[in-house]
């Protein structure tokens, strides 16, 4: 799913944001993938405005319970955790140089190679599911 709406960072200054791969990670916080920075990032959700689904073209008025993740009693469904921790990056070490790299895991699923400074490439495998 692709999400946009108006957000609010904390210096109060407003943008149109669009992410896809949400992870909800507690009631006032999710993770997801942000096209306008091209990488993951983690938002409030109390700074979240005018939500669009544009997948489905439909006004979201509780993300929870657009991605039916609500159960009929107001809880969360048991397959979403609770304060759940976003990913952590996912570590490369270049066989050229030996460097070090923490590739952020949200832009990993949208890229196909990532290049280390010396110039080596690697191909970003997914997983299938």
């Amino acid at each position: 799913m692709r999400l946009r709406f108006q957000y609010t960072d904390n210096d109060g200054n407003k943008s149109t944001r669009t992410i896809s791969d949400i992870i909800i990670l507690s009631k006032f916080h999710l993770a997801a993938y942000c096209e306008m920075r091209d990488g993951g990032r983690t938002f409030k959700r109390n700074k979240m405005e005018n939500m669009l689904d544009l997948d489905k073209n439909v006004i979201v008025d509780d993300i929870q319970k657009h991605l039916d993740m609500i159960e009929e009693d107001g809880t969360l469904k048991e397959k979403y955790e609770v304060d759940r921790e976003a990913p952590v990056p996912i570590e490369l070490k270049c066989t050229e140089c030996s460097a070090l790299h923490d590739i952020d895991y949200f832009w990993a699923l949208h890229h196909d190679r990532f290049t280390c400074e010396c110039g080596k490439g690697y191909n970003i495998t997914k997983e299938k599911k």
